[in-house]
């Protein structure tokens, strides 16, 4: 239980390490991404907007990202975003924080990699914390639903393995009158495990089995 605490404080301390790093950043020249990669398809048609799960909403995202559709990502995101805010910049944040992971944490990532992305299934959110399904929690949840104007939030966790690597993704989900969209990266389960916004979410491959502990993956994996 020690280990896995200090595990946990040092993930934290790489999230305000990012913090600091991309403050520091700021008006520099801009590192080469992927996300040039990912472009728009004018072509592509939906049939109808939202998705009918959460889970939908999120492997459309990452079926998006792996097939470099940017279209399809934007789809998987609310229609009415706060001022200021585009689907191109939280989409470009996504992946730049992919990429700040693949530099810091492994080799550097090639655009032709995200080609490889394999959704592996998705884990229930109280398996990484049981206070996810407090009744305070829902509560927390049913009130976030109403200042955000949804008629559900819900968070989940996804597996998913990448360059050859296995992550995992936290991320919050809203119910649009019966379509569903992601609301935020990370959100109520990654406020629960003391992850910073940051960290977009997104637990990296060395860190991944501490978080799960003793879990067994395989037993409480749902592929939907």
């Amino acid at each position: 239980m020690l280990r896995r605490k200090i595990k946990w404080l040092v993930f934290i301390i790489v999230g305000l390490f990012l913090l600091g790093a991309c403050s520091a950043n700021e008006g520099n020249q801009p590192v080469e991404s992927v996300s040039s990669d990912v472009e728009e398809d004018t072509e592509y048609i939906t049939e109808e907007a939202g998705f009918h799960s959460p889970e939908a909403a999120v492997i459309a995202y990452l079926e998006g990202l792996r097939d470099s559709d940017l279209s399809r990502m934007i789809e998987a995101l609310p229609d009415d975003l706060p001022v200021g805010i585009y689907d191109e910049e939280i989409i470009e944040n996504f992946i730049a924080h992919l990429n700040w992971l693949f530099e810091h944490f492994g080799s550097p990532l090639n655009p032709s990699e995200f080609q490889s992305l394999e959704i592996l299934g998705f884990i229930p959110p109280e398996v990484l914390d049981e206070r996810y399904a407090s009744e305070l929690n829902k509560e927390n949840l049913a009130n976030q639903a109403e200042r955000l104007g949804v008629e559900q939030l819900l968070s989940r966790v996804v597996i998913f393995e990448l360059g050859g690597e296995k992550y995992m993704l936290v991320i919050d989900v809203a119910d649009f009158g019966g379509e569903w969209r992601i609301a935020q990266f990370g959100g109520n389960l990654s406020m629960l495990l003391f992850i910073t916004p940051q960290m977009q979410g997104i637990i990296p491959p060395e860190f991944v089995d501490e978080f799960l502990g003793e879990v067994d993956l395989e037993s409480v994996m749902i592929f939907p």
